[in-house]
């Protein structure tokens, strides 16, 4: 749900960050068609993790106007524009060895130059940010990412946790009998009928 929101957010930046590179239209578009499995599939992951989405957060609220490259596109043709990408991409895709494995695979695909296209995947991972810190400031992105979890965690998943709840309950209600057991015929007779003998 939340990639494709982010998603829906990238159509402007493609053609700006396509020009930087040297891309025409068709060209960005199949780059990002290439790169988007592997990016979708790590924004999902890394809004999951605490510590994945506090870094991405972190970056939005330390006063990097990241939302610049979704709103005005034009931006991404700034220098700083491709290091801001690589922050995020070490967030999103962790080491340099990942980021390239995604690239060359994207490569593979679309059949574009390596470093054009590893150079866009930075510029579009600028954008990406832009499009959390847009939905941040415009919505409650915490709602949006708790329906989200719920999605990945699916029926199957749901089922799960119940059945390990149901689970949970058994066990403690078979505990609660034993101890009741030894309340009443136990531990608690055994010590009554002793008192018992030694008064008699």
């Amino acid at each position: 749900m939340i990639e494709a929101i982010i998603r829906e957010k990238l159509n402007r930046p493609i053609s700006a960050a396509g020009d930087v590179v040297g891309f025409d239209d068709a060209q960005a578009e199949a780059a990002l068609n290439a790169l988007w499995p592997s990016l979708s599939k790590a924004i999902k992951e890394s809004l999951k993790s605490p510590r994945d989405l506090n870094a991405l957060t972190s970056l939005v609220k330390r006063g990097k106007d990241y939302a610049r490259y979704v709103e005005e596109p034009e931006a991404l043709s700034q220098p700083e524009a491709i290091i801001d990408g690589e922050a995020v991409l070490q967030i999103l895709l962790g080491s340099d060895s990942k980021q390239n494995a995604v690239a060359q695979k994207a490569v593979k695909s679309a059949k574009l130059d390596f470093t054009s296209l590893d150079n866009f995947m930075s510029l579009m991972a600028s954008a990406i940010l832009g499009a959390i810190a847009i939905q941040m400031r415009e919505t409650d992105f915490t709602a949006i990412l708790a329906k989200s979890a719920l999605g990945m965690v699916g029926l199957g998943g749901l089922s799960g946790m119940v059945d390990k709840h149901r689970a949970k309950d058994k066990r403690k209600k078979k505990l609660d009998q034993s101890l009741g057991g030894l309340g009443s015929g136990g531990i608690g007779s055994s010590a009554s009928d002793e008192s018992e003998k030694s008064a008699s």
